[in-house]
C-alpha cells in the first residue's frame, strides 16, 4: 500500500466516524510539543526569507525552523572540532554565494 493509499484510507474511516463520539475514557494528547513565537523582521527581510522559501519550494516557517534549530545546534557542541566543521560549512556557503 503506497503512502497515498494510506492517507485516503484514513480520510474516509475518519469521514465515515466523524459524527460519533468519543468514548468516556478517550484521553486527549498532544502529539505536537510545540510553542508558536513570534519575531519581528524588517519587511525587507521577511520578503527575502519568503521568496528564498519559494525557490527552495518550503513553507516559509519551516525554513525559519531550520534556521533556529542549526544556529542552536551550532552552540550545543562548543569544541574546536564543531568550530571548524562550522568555518569549513561557512566558507564553502561564501564560495557558494561569490560564484
Amino acid at each position: 500500500m503506497t503512502d497515498k493509499d494510506r492517507v485516503e484510507l484514513v480520510a474516509t474511516e475518519a469521514e465515515a466516524a466523524r459524527e460519533e463520539l468519543l468514548p468516556e475514557d478517550a484521553v486527549f494528547t498532544r502529539v505536537n510539543k510545540s510553542v508558536p513565537v513570534s519575531v519581528r523582521l524588517s519587511v525587507d527581510d521577511a520578503q527575502q526569507v519568503e521568496l528564498l522559501a519559494e525557490r527552495l519550494q518550503v513553507p516559509t516557517s519551516v525554513l525559519i525552523r531550520g534556521w533556529i534549530t542549526e544556529g542552536l545546534g551550532s552552540y550545543r557542541d562548543d569544541s574546536v572540532q564543531s568550530a571548524l566543521a562550522q568555518l569549513e560549512s561557512d566558507l564553502v556557503r561564501l564560495r557558494n554565494i561569490v560564484a
